[in-house]
């Protein structure tokens, strides 16, 4: 499988998007206790779909109160090097979210990939979304 947006895009028009996400964390993606997580219930999904930028929510970061904080100075290093692939044309892997009510979307991974696209503008962004239950699933609407 590629893991980049088109080949996300491929994989969930063979029915195969969540293959596609447990492969990624498990490679490139390099964020196995996601899949490991991801794995231990049944999930469903929807996606690659474009999504306002102000649906996202990161829990990774510097800043106060994120579940997975991070030092300033190692955030800020990794962020050039995101802005700089994109702006190149890099075929951005989507981000992977999680539903968590009608107007949020938690982000599970990505949020360098968020916070460089972004700063180079972008108002809306490609995520793969995971749903905790089929209900959830079956009423999301994409409207901001």
């Amino acid at each position: 499988m590629e893991f980049t947006g088109t080949g996300a895009r491929r994989a969930a028009a063979a029915g195969r998007i969540e293959q596609w996400v447990h492969q990624f964390m498990r490679g490139s993606g390099d964020n196995r206790p996601l899949a490991d997580g991801l794995a231990l219930q049944p999930r469903w999904w929807l996606g690659p779909v474009m999504v306002p930028a102000g649906l996202l929510r990161r829990k990774t970061g510097p800043e106060e109160g994120m579940e997975y904080r991070v030092p300033a100075d190692e955030w800020e290093a990794g962020l050039p090097s995101y802005i700089r692939a994109i702006a190149a044309a890099w075929d951005v892997p989507p981000l992977i979210a999680e539903y968590v009510g009608e107007s949020e979307l938690l982000l599970a991974d990505g949020s360098h990939r968020v916070e460089a696209l972004r700063a180079l503008g972008r108002a809306e962004i490609e995520v793969v979304i995971w749903f905790n239950s089929e209900a959830e699933w079956a009423s999301y609407r994409l409207e901001p």
